[in-house]
Formats: structure tokens, C-alpha cells, sequence
């Protein structure tokens, strides 16, 4: 059995500010839950001293998708920032 997918590279095909609040609205702690602050792109930016607006995250993380945790996996069923397998498996029919 095939489950039809699509798969997006944010690093060579950036998402809008609108795709990234799309995202976020479906996540439990909404824009924290896609932020990798172990990230090194986070580390380089000082971010974790920086006190950003939901507004000013939203358009940081779609000019800057190394600071996504990875993979983010978007279904009509919700989404699964990060590898989790048994979420992962949850999301799919």
C-alpha cells in the first residue's frame, strides 16, 4: 500500500512567513515546538538571550530554516516536528 507524498527541502525552497504560521497554529506549544535551539544557526544568532514576538519568530524561521527542528511532517491528521517514530506512524492512515 503507497501513501502519496510531497516532499519540500526548506533549505533551497524557503517557506513563507504564512507556511511557518500555518505550521505553527497545529503545534501543541506553536512556535517553540519548531525551534531547534541546539541548533548551531541558533547558537550563532544568540537567540536564547534574545526576547523575539511570535511575529518576529514566524518571519526568522522562514528566513532562516536551519533553525527548524527536522523532519517536520505535515498531514490532515496534524503534525510531527522531529523524528518520532510512533508519532510519525500515528499521523499516517
Amino acid at each position: 500500500m503507497g501513501i502519496a507524498y510531497e516532499t519540500r527541502l526548506f533549505m533551497q525552497e524557503k517557506a513563507t512567513p504564512a507556511e511557518v504560521e500555518s505550521i505553527i497554529r497545529r503545534l501543541p506549544d506553536g512556535v517553540y515546538d519548531l525551534i531547534s535551539v541546539r541548533g548551531n544557526r541558533y547558537k550563532e544568532l544568540c537567540l536564547a538571550e534574545r526576547d523575539l514576538s511570535e511575529a518576529e519568530w514566524i518571519d526568522l524561521l522562514a528566513e532562516e530554516p536551519w533553525l527548524w527542528r527536522r523532519p517536520v511532517i505535515v498531514t490532515p491528521q496534524g503534525v510531527q516536528v522531529g523524528f518520532n517514530e510512533e508519532a510519525i506512524k500515528a499521523l499516517l492512515p
